[in-house]
């Protein structure tokens, strides 16, 4: 089942970013003066079923769960897609994103354009 919601969009203004508390799979979006950071909280996702890739001016972050649930002596699973859309400024390619973890939340980092810093 694919699950989808609206897209979020990057904040351009000044406004302070609150403390990350994690919801899992919903994005966080804090920034710094070169870099926006978007974190996801990903327990039951391994980091080769996670991608961020860019799409004109449009983040898209795609991920498959694997939930193992027991009960009554029985493991469930569940093998879950799903995909969350960040609207980005113009000019923001591939190459100004990174991916790395931080134990089960993935932090995607994208560099801001120069006019922007």
């Amino acid at each position: 089942m694919l699950a989808s919601f609206r897209p979020t969009t990057i904040p351009d203004s000044p406004v302070p970013c609150p403390r990350f508390s994690p919801r899992e799979g919903v994005p966080f979006i804090e920034k710094d003066r070169t870099h926006w950071y978007i974190k996801v909280l990903l327990p039951d996702v391994s980091r080769d079923e996670f991608c961020a890739s860019i799409q004109g001016n449009q983040l898209l972050l795609n991920w498959r769960d694997n939930k193992q649930i027991n009960y009554d002596g029985r493991v469930f699973e569940s093998r879950e897609r799903f995909e969350r859309t960040i609207k980005l400024l113009d000019g923001i390619s591939t190459d100004d994103i990174d991916i790395h973890w931080s134990d089960d939340t993935v932090v995607v980092s994208i560099l801001k354009p120069e006019h922007h810093q």
